[in-house]
């Protein structure tokens, strides 16, 4: 069973047991939703189209994006990169540290920008793989909202 939310702009069916803990955590944190007995959390930012020519994001614009996330926070390359292309565009991999796991996803609508990470801190955990099942449902759920 899943509840229908909006977080950071983006509607998505949450799966049981997760929610918001946004407000629990320091002023200035992405939108963040976890299990109360998880290893793991799933958070969210999000870039709206505002004025000026429109940006015409694409997959490969996703995708230097995503390679740029890994560098920046010295992961390296990503790993297991896929692009998704429907009525959104998404493009996501994984980056590893240490022992944890990040999976990113950059998404659009050819507008607008959103990056949704799933943050662990076990990659190798059964907990680990059972809630990353739980968040590519979730992920695979976003729909834009209307700006």
């Amino acid at each position: 069973m899943s509840n229908q939310i909006i977080i950071a702009g983006l509607s998505l069916a949450v799966e049981k047991d997760w929610s918001d803990i946004t407000d629990e955590l320091p002023s200035g944190s992405p939108a963040t939703l976890a299990r109360p007995d998880g290893i793991g959390v799933l958070q969210f930012s999000a870039a709206a189209y505002k004025a000026g020519a429109l940006p015409n994001i694409d997959d490969q614009g996703l995708q230097r994006m995503l390679e740029a996330f890994g560098r920046e926070r010295g992961f390296g390359e990503p790993k297991n990169v896929v692009a998704l292309v429907g009525s959104s565009t998404a493009v996501c991999g994984d980056h590893l540290d240490g022992a944890g796991l990040v999976r990113a996803w950059y998404l659009t609508n050819g507008r607008d920008v959103a990056l949704v990470t799933y943050v662990s801190l076990d990659r190798g955990s059964d907990l680990t793989t059972r809630e990353l099942a739980e968040v590519v449902k979730m992920v695979s759920s976003i729909q834009w909202t209307e700006s």
